[in-house]
């Protein structure tokens, strides 16, 4: 299959949660085959093991009359730039580093008590994603992003 290439899109920011509420940001990172990244609290969950935040969704979240409650709370392992989530489905691959990043799931759920009155402006419903890693490896601050096609 063609990979499509996208330009600049590289990986901004790295986070691991070792636990509910601590959080370290880092310049690498062992992603774990069947997983997510290691001495991450969800490094053995299978799906959605890694979360993926667009890394402009900072400045959207600043311009919205009302905030929702995860647009606070939410925060995420892998932090991008340039990459388009809209292209992204369940079954995309993500190449990042030496890593293979399956996506399981694209956007975060809205919580039925939610603030925010138009739960599709959320930007979580479409800027976000969560996958699992395919391979043992090592991914660094700054590695470029390639996104395979679906596969099915």
């Amino acid at each position: 299959m063609k990979k499509m290439k996208q330009s600049k899109t590289e990986l901004i920011e790295i986070k691991c949660f070792p636990e509910k509420g601590i959080a370290y940001t880092v310049e690498c990172a062992k992603l774990l085959a069947g997983g997510g990244l290691q001495n991450d609290r969800y490094q053995h969950h299978g799906k959605r093991a890694i979360s993926l935040l667009d890394g402009n969704v900072k400045d959207i979240v600043d311009k919205m009359p009302i905030k929702g409650f995860c647009t606070a709370k939410f925060t995420a392992n892998l932090t991008t730039s340039g990459l388009d989530y809209m292209t992204l489905e369940k079954g995309s691959l993500l190449q990042i580093g030496g890593a293979t990043i399956r996506i399981d799931s694209v956007g975060k759920r809205c919580f039925p008590e939610c603030p925010v009155e138009e739960k599709a402006d959320c930007p979580l419903r479409t800027h976000c994603a969560f996958g699992t890693s395919l391979s043992n490896a090592v991914i660094r601050l700054h590695d470029g992003i390639d996104v395979d096609p679906l596969q099915s």
